[in-house]
């Protein structure tokens, strides 16, 4: 019998909000837009009991979280989220946002690269999870 214990759900959820926080911090500069995180993202992943994979848009005005088995979902995000950054994209200079696979069981935070040049995010979104 091994005194080791796998980590819980709880643990692991526990320290995807910490790596998210960081992030939040980092890219989205003025406190009162953090509320998308602080209260939005942190309830749902908290209630999803440690299964399920998301994706998470960091932007400078807050956070969009959006389960990975909606894939509509996904593509309604690409169609009116990233579509219509391209075309204010010149308007607004040094825009970091951030798109992130997170896997709430394993506690894991993924960054996807090149997101608003892929034709197809919701395959870019699936792979990264793979």
């Amino acid at each position: 019998m091994s005194i080791f214990k796998a980590p819980s759900a709880q643990n692991a959820v526990g320290a995807l909000l910490v790596k998210m926080r960081e992030v939040v911090l980092s890219i989205v500069k003025w406190e009162k837009f953090r509320s998308d995180f602080e209260i939005n993202d942190k309830t749902t992943l908290q209630r999803c009991e440690g299964s399920g994979t998301f994706a998470w848009y960091v932007y400078e005005s807050g956070t969009h979280l959006i389960p990975l088995n909606n894939i509509e979902e996904v593509r309604n995000f690409q169609r009116d989220w990233l579509e219509s950054l391209k075309k204010i994209e010149g308007k607004k200079p040094g825009m970091d946002d951030a798109l992130y696979v997170l896997n709430v069981h394993t506690g894991e935070l993924l960054s996807v690269d090149n997101f608003r040049t892929c034709n197809n995010l919701s395959e870019r979104l699936l792979k990264t999870v793979c």
